[in-house]
Order: C-alpha cells, then sequence, then structure tokens
C-alpha cells in the first residue's frame, strides 16, 4: 500500500510539483487548495504525512492546521520552511 500524502496549498502549481516528483517516488498525493477542503479531504482519507503552504500563524486560524493534526497518523510539516518553494 503506498504512503499517503495531502499537500494543502492556495497554488495549483504547487499541488502540480508534489504530485509529480512524490508520485515519482510511489506516493498517493491528494491536494487542497484551503483548509476546507483538505478538512473535507482528510474525513475521508487517512493521511500518513500532510504538507502545509500557509504559514502556521495563517494556518491556525483557518482549519487547514487543526485538519492535519486531527487526522495524519505520522507528522506535518510546513514545507515553506524546508525550502521546497
Amino acid at each position: 500500500m503506498n504512503p499517503k500524502v495531502l499537500v494543502i496549498d492556495d497554488e495549483r502549481i504547487i499541488h502540480t510539483a508534489f504530485q509529480r516528483e512524490l508520485g515519482r517516488e510511489g506516493y498517493e498525493v491528494d491536494c487542497a487548495l484551503d483548509g476546507e477542503e483538505a478538512l473535507e479531504k482528510a474525513r475521508s482519507k487517512k493521511y500518513d504525512l500532510v504538507f502545509v503552504g500557509f504559514p502556521p500563524v495563517m494556518a491556525m486560524y483557518s482549519i487547514a492546521l487543526p485538519a492535519a493534526l486531527a487526522f495524519m497518523t505520522v507528522g506535518l510539516i510546513w514545507w515553506k520552511i524546508i525550502g521546497l518553494y
């Protein structure tokens, strides 16, 4: 079974990059444009890892971070801080 990843970012080009690169490595990648969409996806599937493109303070005021924390099984990465942007 492939690891499941959720990418939460408001830019579709970021979704495409994650899907292409992680897909090559065998990950199943789903994407959400905002916290509401992320929560909807997380309610129907358990993710192993969640990448959040919003700054942590902004994410706290949307539901992206709470959704990620509630439904992930392994980890949460604010990916812009690790230099992928």
